[in-house]
């Protein structure tokens, strides 16, 4: 039972050692080489596109990847006889003001959902779970200072992570459901959680107790676009600033309903992910 997938990666990832399976089939491309993807999508039945460039401030290279990249998988559909592709977005798309990420990522969508195509755009909140670079960040967040554990803005916005492997569950869900085909799908967890637990959260499962010490937003934003202009890969971007201060909430009711989607409680997703981050050491 189950798919056949054939997974394409930019580059040698360690982690595909646990991708070894009859049934998974790991090939090298690029979506900004159109020739890559063509080949690579030559004989599925449906493409899903994770795709992504995190942390780069540069306007062009989101571009390429995202609009471009978008470009590709349409053509590359079209000559391959492709009807269906899901597509994973960011909810950076939907914001008022976003970088050029978030904007980049909006403009892929337009591409998709604007191709002749069975198109469904998720745009999942944060999502955790083993090799989240979000999980890794805070972890380090919370252990790098001694007493303080330093928090954007006053902790109090409201965010609704949600657990990697509910997200791959819903994506099967999603994939062969025809009520998805021109949607565009946010997708958070189970819990409206305030970030400030959301950290300590974390923090109690490594007996660590400290004082949260917040940085003004404002002024966050302001240090994170300034590391952009100095810092070809910065750590943080002012799209990783905003999305610490701007809340999101979503009704997944929709999901539940339509698409089986049944997402675990915090403290039980939290607890996994912690798991194995220290069974994979």
């Amino acid at each position: 039972m189950g798919y056949n997938v054939r997974c394409m990666i930019k580059y040698d990832d360690p982690r595909t050692i646990a991708l070894t399976s009859p049934k998974i089939e790991i090939v090298k491309g690029d979506l900004r080489d159109y020739s890559s993807i063509l080949k690579a999508s030559y004989g599925v039945n449906a493409i899903i596109n994770l795709a992504a460039i995190l942390g780069n401030p540069n306007y062009q290279e989101n571009y390429d990847v995202h609009v471009k990249g978008a470009e590709h998988i349409v053509k590359a559909c079209e000559k391959n006889g492709i009807s269906r592709v899901l597509s994973y977005s960011s909810i950076s798309a939907g914001r008022s003001k976003s970088s050029h990420y978030g904007v980049t990522k909006r403009e892929s969508e337009d591409v998709l959902i604007n191709s002749n195509l069975y198109v469904t755009i998720i745009r999942p909140e944060m999502i955790y779970g083993f090799g989240s670079r979000g999980i890794n960040k805070i972890i380090h967040q919370i252990k790098a200072y001694p007493f303080i554990i330093p928090i954007v803005g006053n902790g109090k916005i409201i965010r609704q992570p949600v657990y990697v492997k509910d997200i791959v569950k819903l994506t099967v869900n999603i994939l062969n459901n025809t009520k998805s085909y021109g949607e565009i799908l946010d997708v958070g967890g189970k819990d409206k959680i305030e970030m400030r637990e959301f950290i300590l959260i974390i923090a109690r499962h490594f007996n660590i107790r400290k004082i949260m010490v917040p940085i003004p937003g404002t002024i966050a934003i302001w240090i994170a676009f300034l590391i952009e202009k100095l810092i070809p890969n910065p750590p943080f971007t002012v799209d990783n600033m905003r999305g610490l201060t701007e809340s999101t909430m979503f009704d997944i009711n929709k999901l539940e309903q339509i698409y089986g989607f049944q997402p675990i409680d915090i403290q039980k997703g939290i607890s996994e992910t912690l798991i194995e981050i220290r069974d994979n050491k």
